[in-house]
């Protein structure tokens, strides 16, 4: 399962209302201003900086968003791009500019108004697996006036969840290298096994963005808890002949993982890309003396590309994951349902190893963005088909499960709402509820 999923936020369901019923929308917030009063010159060298109204927010986080500092060289159209990366680093309800030239080195001096800092509201969240999760969340944006994101949850149905996470930007004082820090503690039924289960984890990941390339490295511990011994029927790896009845007995395993990735990431929108290229290619190394070490490697491609009836965009992906031993139960994968097979039994392939492809035909009825971090509301349909498998370490893979079928989709904010039907190869039909992008 995807560890990360988007949540409600209550003023984007508002937004979109206001928006399909006509009703005008008014900023919270003056844009602010930007004036030169001084004579025309191309470029100056930059002599001061003067910041105010920054009470909470490090002067080093707004020099390091201008992108340039005293003794650059500076033109009105490289001030005014570092103005627009103020307004909407999301840090400031307003940003005043003015760049004075009068003299023989140029003198900006930026005024702020500070936006909120915490906020706090509930966690709704679909899930195939766990039916749903319902808990709160409390958030700290630009955290110790750094441009940090603390961010705690806590989740008590149906599953129980707690979780931290700390995102640091400009780590180490880099530009395009931020940190990333999590920890997790999941409960409840395991519902692919009849057991219940307990996991922790702990973690800390880099990643380094150069435009479009970017490439990460992390490591992360963790223990697993399954807390009931069952029987079952044991998988065909190759030998030993299938249908053996297996005991798995009650017990704990604990783990490592190191973790590197590359890829390119061209997308016009994380949240509902119109156009670009996606492409990972992920290592993870899983090291434990409870289970015998293995390493797990994936690629992920994704294609975005613009039609030309009324914004149409052909979205196609391709994943595939290999081991080169079994993977351990909670690292499995589980296919069948919504976000693989769309239309199949839930869970009704599972392996160490696998694909997914799908292809979407998407069709926007109404977009409408809310922030410069590319989160925004509207309402589409869509045409789709699927097609994957998954089988484990010394078998072969077999037929790929397949559907075809349409539906609509609901932006609001980061989440999206999907209603599906969908039609297997086998003929049956089924109907799918999803509150994330398949991809």
């Amino acid at each position: 399962m995807n560890p990360s999923f988007p949540r409600f936020r209550l003023a984007a369901p508002l937004l979109l209302l206001f928006v399909l019923c006509g009703s005008p929308l008014a900023s919270a917030a003056e844009p602010g201003s930007f004036t030169f009063p001084m004579r025309d010159r191309e470029a100056l060298p930059l002599g001061e900086v003067i910041i105010s109204g920054n009470h909470h927010t490090d002067e080093a986080v707004i020099l390091r968003i201008l992108g340039f500092r005293p003794g650059d060289t500076v033109s009105r159209a490289d001030v005014d791009a570092a103005w627009d990366r103020l307004e909407d680093s999301g840090f400031f309800r307003t940003v005043d500019v003015d760049l004075d030239e009068s003299g023989d080195e140029a003198i900006l001096k930026i005024t702020v108004e500070e936006d909120l800092q915490t906020f706090y509201g509930p966690v709704v969240r679909y899930d195939r697996r766990f039916k749903y999760f319902l808990g709160a969340y409390i958030e700290q944006k630009n955290f110790r006036g750094r441009g940090e994101k603390l961010r705690l949850e806590g989740a008590a149905l149906y599953a129980r969840q707690a979780r931290l996470t700390w995102d640091r930007p400009w780590f180490l004082g880099r530009t395009g290298l931020s940190a990333h820090f999590e920890a997790d503690f999941l409960q409840g039924d395991f519902v692919f096994r009849p057991t219940r289960f307990r996991k922790w984890h702990v973690g800390l990941g880099v990643r380094h963005t150069w435009g479009a390339l970017f490439a990460e490295a992390g490591a992360r511990a963790g223990v697993f808890e399954q807390r009931d011994t069952y029987t079952w029927m044991a998988p065909w790896r190759g030998s030993g002949g299938p249908g053996v009845l297996e005991t798995l007995p009650a017990g704990t395993e604990s783990h490592m993982v190191f973790t590197g990735a590359v890829g390119v990431d061209s997308r016009s929108n994380p949240y509902y890309p119109r156009r670009g290229v996606y492409l990972e290619g992920r290592l993870r190394a899983w090291s434990s003396d409870d289970f015998p070490s293995y390493l797990e490697s994936a690629v992920d491609a994704r294609l975005f590309v613009p039609m030309p009836w009324k914004h149409h965009i052909l979205a196609v992906r391709a994943w595939g994951r290999t081991v080169d031993g079994p993977a351990q139960l909670d690292n499995r994968l589980y296919f069948g349902g919504p976000g693989t097979i769309r239309g199949t039994a839930f869970g009704q392939r599972e392996g160490d190893k696998g694909y997914l492809l799908t292809a979407e035909y998407r069709m926007p009825l109404f977009l409408m963005p809310i922030s410069p971090q590319g989160e925004l509301v509207g309402v589409g349909i869509h045409l789709f088909a699927d097609a994957g498998d998954a089988w484990y370490d010394g078998a072969d893979a077999g037929h790929a499960l397949q559907s075809a079928g349409a539906g609509l989709h609901l932006n609001l904010d980061t989440l999206q709402l999907r209603f599906e039907a969908a039609r297997t190869s086998a003929g049956d039909w089924g109907f799918e509820f999803m509150d994330r992008f398949n991809f």
